[in-house]
């Protein structure tokens, strides 16, 4: 039987040269426009007046990348960075170094390359992880590209997309590895990944996820698994549990704490229990904690803001509830393009429902098909998830469940469609191959062959 999983160069350059080109139109139209051209400074470029990225995480990837260059340490306030991850400063800084004054150009034109990678490289993994459906893929990558992963991205110097990008190349090279039982693509798995790690601190335990994920993919193509395999996964495993967690290796050499980021307590208490509070009228007593915040540094402030924030949840349960169902709804369904309709005063927030005068505020209306398409889409990923439990696709659940764990993040921070980019494809995936699943293979019956999908 013929598998749609062979995977040619000429596909892949031909899809990575695709989505490039849509990158790329996305990004000139931003350089063409006086607004997109401003958006493409930095915030800190224009003197105090507006900017579609004040208040932004982008000036904490730039500063420590700034001081990593005039000092030798990517630090902030003084010290080295609690907050960052290295991996994207490290990115800047290269850029800086290289580039000198026209270094933010040259950066959003080396993320057009970079970002461009996620396509061809999601493609892999659906070839590989469900063979027979290979022929979505170009359906997949056009639903993409039109729900803005990567394309709403190419005018924002922030971590999400290069990481996204890294973590799919990875995963692809992890898949053909034990595919073709190849060494060479295991080592640019590890390196992949491990570069991944480094930008975001959300891999610190995803090695788990790796073990099972390669062990799902071996299985589709082999009854046994060959020892080269077995070393295969045993080796990135290992790799990735160190890449993985050097974050909190360097945090505990500089701070004393094995985190990998103070991310986590600051949503806790920035995020979370503030908002709580003046919800309750509180706001006062929250601007004097946030005093104490800024004074603190490192594992005290780590300490601080989990203790404030655990005592706001304990005392008003209810109310943290309702904040957090507010964030995952954000989070969950607000689509990617608001990062460049913000570039052009026309982006829209859950909290925009309601004009000042009590109307509906019908901005609402060109968000309707994304969220029909995310409704529709997380219904089918449960029903495709379901079946896997039916069918006992243990090693794909077990990789898909831990693979999905940091989306918990969405309980504690109202972040919107970057908190989700990472699973993004994955959940596309998985629905647009469940969607054809039953309009073509069900209606032939069960006597249909649809191997190791866990998509029964």
């Amino acid at each position: 039987m013929k598998y749609y999983s062979d995977i040619s160069l000429e596909d892949f350059l031909k899809q990575y040269l695709w989505a490039l080109f849509c990158l790329t139109i996305v990004f000139l139209s931003l350089y063409c426009l006086p607004e997109g051209r401003l958006s493409l400074t930095l915030p800190d470029q224009i003197n105090g007046g507006w900017h579609p990225w004040n208040g932004s995480d982008i000036m904490s990837y730039v500063e420590p990348a700034r001081n990593f260059l005039d000092t030798g340490t990517f630090s902030r306030q003084g010290e080295p960075d609690l907050h960052r991850t290295i991996g994207y400063p490290a990115f800047l800084a290269v850029m800086m170094y290289v580039f000198h004054d026209h270094w933010i150009l040259a950066a959003y034109i080396c993320q057009l390359f970079a970002f461009a990678l996620l396509f061809p490289c999601n493609s892999i993994l659906v070839r590989c992880w469900f063979p027979e459906s290979g022929k979505n893929t170009t359906v997949i990558i056009a639903l993409l590209l039109f729900l803005g992963v990567g394309t709403a991205y190419t005018g924002l110097l922030i971590s999400d997309q290069m990481f996204t990008s890294l973590l799919y190349a990875g995963l692809a090279c992890g898949a053909l590895a034990v595919r073709n039982e190849s060494w060479g693509y295991t080592l640019l798995q590890v390196v992949l990944l491990g570069a991944a790690a480094q930008i975001r601190p959300t891999l610190g335990l995803f090695f788990p996820a790796v073990f099972f994920l390669l062990l799902y993919s071996s299985q589709l193509y082999r009854d046994k698994i060959s020892g080269r395999v077995k070393a295969i996964v045993v080796f990135s495993v290992a790799v990735m549990a160190i890449t993985g967690n050097a974050p909190a290796f360097r945090n505990y050499i500089h701070h004393g704490t094995f985190t990998p980021t103070s991310i986590l307590s600051d949503n806790l208490a920035r995020y979370l229990a503030g908002p709580v509070l003046i919800a309750k009228d509180r706001g006062a007593e929250y601007e004097k904690e946030l005093k104490t915040f800024k004074e603190a540094r490192g594992v005290t402030k780590i300490r601080i803001q989990r203790e404030f924030a655990v005592s706001v949840v304990r005392e008003y349960p209810i109310e943290t509830a309702k904040r957090m169902t507010y964030h995952v709804v954000w989070n969950l369904f607000e689509p990617h393009w608001e990062y460049v309709l913000n570039v052009f005063g026309q982006g829209f927030y859950l909290n925009n429902i309601f004009t000042t005068e009590g109307k509906v505020n019908f901005g609402i209306l060109k968000n309707l098909p994304f969220w029909l398409i995310y409704i529709l889409a997380y219904l089918l990923v449960f029903l495709a998830l379901l079946r896997a439990v039916v069918r006992g696709d243990w090693m794909l659940l077990g990789g898909l469940v831990i693979f999905s764990l940091p989306l918990c993040a969405s309980l504690l921070n109202g972040q919107g469609a970057r908190m989700r980019l990472y699973a993004e494809p994955l959940i596309i995936d998985l629905a647009v191959i469940e969607i054809c699943r039953r309009l073509y293979y069900l209606p032939k019956g069960p006597g249909t062959r649809f191997p190791k999908l866990g998509l029964h």
